[in-house]
């Protein structure tokens, strides 16, 4: 596949996430997809604000959910950033954040954002998340759900590499 492969899901939707860049190869070649390394990798709760979530290797909650133990509905937010510093001096033709939801909640009511956000090096807790910047891309169809997702961040990752930044961050998240 052309994506690292990192369970993120959620009672809302499950995802696993990854960047794939497109850059045009030489002359002769085609162009090729380059795949970033992910340097962070998390999520965060609205029912505990302070704590910030690192994932290494497994499921990570999206959108609104309930569990037993909580009486306070949960909110989680998926934060991903990328080293992009490989990409510089390249011509970026295209840029995809890539999900695999495990689950869905509710696929008639589905809507999924992806934001950039100011870049992070360590995943924030709901109350110290980065500002958003833009919003990218959106998915709100009901199709192939639970399923594999793809988001368009072309714009982003071409920006931060045209400005010599060495990281992009993005923001997953349901709408309110």
């Amino acid at each position: 596949m052309f994506f690292k492969r990192v369970a993120v899901a959620s009672a809302t939707a499950l995802l696993a996430a990854g960047l794939a860049v497109l850059n045009p190869g030489s002359a002769v070649a085609a162009p090729h997809l380059q795949a970033p390394p992910t340097v962070q990798l998390g999520y965060t709760d609205l029912a505990h604000p302070f704590t910030a979530y690192d994932v290494a290797d497994r499921d990570l909650p999206l959108g609104a959910w309930r569990d037993a133990t909580t009486r306070r509905p949960h909110v989680s937010r998926v934060y991903a950033t990328f080293d992009v510093a490989s990409l510089t001096g390249k011509r970026i033709i295209g840029g995809t954040v890539a999900i695999q939801e495990s689950t869905a909640g509710d696929c008639t009511k589905r809507a999924i954002e992806i934001w950039q956000t100011r870049p992070v090096s360590r995943t924030p807790s709901w109350v110290s998340a980065p500002r958003a910047l833009r919003k990218l891309d959106e998915i709100t169809t009901a199709e192939r759900c639970p399923g594999f997702i793809t988001f368009d961040v072309a714009t982003a990752v071409r920006d931060a590499v045209e400005h010599n930044q060495p990281r992009v961050s993005f923001e997953i998240r349901v709408p309110a």
